[in-house]
């Protein structure tokens, strides 16, 4: 995504890109622990970390022209971050679950 970015010159893709990344690298920190809960605290956690980033964008682009060292912006890595390993991990678990069949006794939900 970043060489693509980089050689069309589209700023939101390399923007993307960026944070994705930044999203990606902590999101590996906390999926193992993520991935030993229930199916429904995931799903609920996964929604507080797309709230958590609309509110950390929402103050970013309201202070992108200020000097603010502290900002409600910060939310964001965390909550891409724990948006990210949510959605990773309801998709493994999706997915391993229509490889078992529908007999598995082992459900976490």
């Amino acid at each position: 995504m970043f060489v693509v970015a980089t050689i069309v010159k589209w700023d939101w893709l390399l923007i993307g890109s960026i944070f994705l990344g930044v999203f990606a690298g902590f999101a590996a920190l906390i999926s193992t622990r993520l991935s030993r809960l229930n199916r429904r605290i995931i799903a609920l956690l996964t929604i507080l970390g797309l709230v958590l980033t609309g509110i950390g964008a929402a103050y970013m682009v309201k202070d992108a022209s200020e000097p603010v060292i502290f900002s409600l912006g910060g939310l964001i890595y965390p909550g891409g971050s724990l948006a990210l390993s949510g959605i990773i991990n309801l998709l493994s678990d999706l997915i391993q679950k229509s490889r078992r069949g529908s007999g598995d006794v082992t459900d976490r939900s």
